[in-house]
């Protein structure tokens, strides 16, 4: 029945979707409704935060409409939003007026744009609603930056070098804005792009934006921009080539072996290379990632591994065009896979990536990297290449292919190739996806595939999702993510893998009453259901819950989980104890979650659940409090508390306690410090980075990490590296 079910929803999904895109009409076109016209002028404007005379003819831009958490009316702060360019800068001056002569800024730190007032520009200078770039600049003057993909979520590891100053007046405050255009990625010829504007007010509680449209997209969504319009030609960018040298140095001690690390001084390069406008070459040689921050250690009990986010720089670039393919928990493609094992570094001897726009509707991806020899892990070389084909107004085909090759031994390879249909309607209302990918490994066919289809329904009052899936078991992804298909033998300590189907509905009401103390409220609903191949069933999870959004941001939603496990293998989830016999398992459990008004300098939350598990108990408190002292110092403490009682297969009370401290000196100097006290992992672990920013895109780094075994407070390891880069424009 289950196989049935599958393949009968899936076509059909699919099939419908593509009647509903190309039937659906009826989105504001915005880019009729808001222009703006950009003039170009002969002088340089200094970026001082002064209003020139020659900003008097600049086209500008004014009344935004409320965003969220309303979409109904006119934003209460008035702002205005000027234009210019030259031969070699986009300029902006942005006026954003304030009644109450006070601004909320949380954080100093780079890239934290939505958490402090603050005003912020969207640009696709492609026009194909597929990618664009975001530029935003806090109250206080810290600088954000970010690649946006469709999906309207924006990559912030991106990093451009551009100019910008904020003066304070009387009843607002100012900035201006210089964007080199050597910086973004667009066709000359093309004189119409894309443009939105983005208002954080967190005083009023209000993020507004210029144009106009549901409380449901996001700010950054491509798919609502206003027209920018050039009256000249645009310039070609000059500066077409950034050197990024860095040189890194470590010591320490491992003290589980005993041997102490020599000082070692690494010289590191980057090189950025705009072989067209749009289209982007970036090498790296011996990178170093030693400044990057510690991952955050979480609670499992689970019976699977879980997903960590990657954090180094070189693969975050540019990345949605790698990581979109798949699902959550089926990747053909995670870059995490290449150059770390099992949480040790690799060295990663050179790599190098072209990405853009070949073409106005055709974007393009290739990744090569590889890796050196590290004691038993052989030297390997890893290769991605996807492109995405833009179609109808909305839409794209795209295709991975991913290269995992033993660089001395040939036949030792994996490789994935995969394609996908993304569909939506010209609103964004209704989108769906079917996509499909292949292994090939020596030694390894038949029931190597993944098939996926899905559906999502996004209007201003509900959401609806579907989602059917199939993995078989020999779909080996080596560079990729497929936790599920691998199942963990207990008593025989083998890992065993199965394959899958998978499938997902969720839904979700949103009441919006035009008064009160509550923005939305509403009840979910998620219903998840597993079968191994073969038709046998293994898990169904179901949730029912509801939600409440209030006015000063605060939030609260409280549910029931019920879960059904065939547990197929002896399972192991508490340290040192006898495994859980296979068999049906049916438990269910209550949760209350609380957080506070963010705005506020003291912030609280918890997460409190009580239940059954497995054949025991569970009872979970996860809580944080913050405090901050603004903009300089934030403080956050997270509690995970998790007591367990599976009677004869064992108890524990399972701690994660996690301390963080960011000091912002100024918009350029920065201290954190991270400590995790980690009893499941039997891990106590200090990391503290110091950067400072000492010319635009340059930085000197100091990371300090320490490791202890938790229980009994003896050291691990300890290093201390030291980092510095220089941004060069050639």
């Amino acid at each position: 029945m289950c196989k049935y079910f599958y393949m009968s929803t899936s076509l059909p999904i699919a099939i419908s979707c593509i009647f509903c895109f190309n039937g659906i009409h009826g989105q504001i076109n915005n880019q009729k409704n808001r222009q703006i016209t950009i003039q170009a002028i002969d002088t340089v404007i200094q970026i001082d935060g002064l209003e020139e005379e020659v900003w008097s003819t600049a086209g500008q831009a004014n009344s935004f409409f409320n965003h969220r958490p309303s979409d109904v009316g006119l934003a209460e702060s008035k702002t205005t939003i000027k234009m210019l360019f030259n031969k070699h800068f986009i300029y902006i001056l942005v006026k954003a007026f304030s009644d109450h002569n006070r601004t909320i800024v949380q954080t100093l730190k780079r890239d934290d744009f939505f958490d402090n007032d603050g005003l912020g520009i969207v640009l696709d200078p492609i026009n194909r609603q597929s990618n664009g770039f975001f530029f935003g600049i806090s109250s206080r003057g810290a600088q954000s930056e970010g690649l946006i993909a469709e999906s309207g979520q924006a990559d912030w590891n991106w990093d451009a070098k551009w100019y910008s100053k904020v003066v304070h007046k009387d009843g607002y405050w100012l900035a201006e804005m210089a964007i080199p255009f050597y910086v973004l990625r667009y066709n000359e010829s093309n004189r119409t792009w894309g443009i939105n504007f983005v208002r954080n007010d967190l005083l009023n509680n209000m993020y507004s934006t210029w144009v106009q449209f549901p409380t449901n997209f996001s700010e950054l969504d491509l798919g609502y921009t206003g027209t920018l319009n050039w009256e000249s030609d645009i310039p070609r960018a000059k500066k077409r080539i950034a050197v990024i040298p860095s040189i890194t140095s470590t010591t320490g001690r491992d003290f589980q072996t005993d041997e102490p690390s020599e000082v070692e001084w690494t010289p590191s390069l980057d090189v950025k290379y705009a072989l067209t406008s749009s289209l982007n070459l970036d090498l790296t040689i011996n990178p170093d990632f030693s400044q990057i921050e510690v991952d955050r250690q979480v609670t499992n009990l689970s019976r699977f591994s879980l997903f960590f986010p990657e954090r180094r720089t070189f693969f975050l670039e540019n990345s949605d065009l790698f990581s979109s393919f798949g699902r959550s928990g089926i990747r053909p493609f995670f870059s995490r896979k290449i150059g770390l094992s099992g949480g040790q570094s690799i060295p990663i001897q050179m790599g190098a990536r072209l990405t853009g726009n070949v073409t106005e509707k055709l974007r393009l991806g290739l990744m090569n990297v590889r890796t050196a020899e590290a004691g038993a892990i052989r030297a390997q070389s890893y290769s991605v290449a996807a492109v995405q084909h833009r179609i109808l107004k909305r839409s794209s085909i795209g295709g991975i292919f991913v290269n995992r090759q033993d660089r001395d031994l040939g036949s030792d390879y994996n490789r994935v190739g995969g394609t996908e249909l993304n569909l939506s309607s010209e609103d964004g209302s209704i989108s769906g996806s079917v996509m499909y990918n292949q292994s090939f490994s020596d030694g390894r066919s038949g029931s190597n595939d993944f098939a996926s289809s899905s559906v999502f329904v996004n209007s201003r009052s509900y959401r609806l999702y579907f989602q059917a899936d199939h993995i078989g078991k020999n779909y080996l992804a080596d560079v990729g993510f497929t936790p599920r298909l691998y199942n963990y033998d207990a008593v025989r300590d083998t890992t065993i893998r199965i394959g899958y189907q998978q499938y997902n509905l969720f839904g979700a009401w949103d009441f919006r009453p035009a008064k009160g103390k509550s923005v939305f409220h509403g009840p979910r609903f998620q219903t998840i259901l597993y079968t191994n191949n073969g038709n046998r069933f293994n898990e169904w999870y179901n949730y029912l819950g509801y939600e409440i959004d209030f006015a000063d941001q605060s939030q609260f939603d409280t549910g029931i989980n019920h879960y059904r496990v065939n547990l197929l293998f002896p399972l192991v989830l508490l340290n040192d104890t006898e495994p859980l016999p296979t068999g049906i398992y049916n438990y269910t459990d209550l949760f209350l979650d609380w957080d506070s008004d963010p705005r506020k300098h003291f912030g609280y939350g918890t997460v409190f659940t009580a239940g059954a598990f497995y054949n025991g108990n569970r009872t979970g408190l996860r809580s944080y409090v913050q405090y901050r002292i603004q903009p300089w110092l934030r403080l956050r403490l997270d509690h995970d508390f998790n007591r367990v009682n599976l009677e004869q297969y064992g108890k524990a009370d399972i701690n994660l306690i996690a301390l963080r401290t960011e000091v912002s000196f100024s918009n350029n100097i920065f201290w954190t410090t991270f400590l995790q006290y980690n009893t499941q992992a039997t891990n106590f672990n200090i990391n503290s980075r110091f950067q400072w920013r000492f010319a635009p895109q340059s930085d000197l780094f100091i990371a300090y990490t320490d490791n202890y075994y938790s229980d009994i407070f003896s050291v691990k390891n300890r290093f201390l590296s030291f980092k510095i880069n220089y941004w060069i424009n050639l």
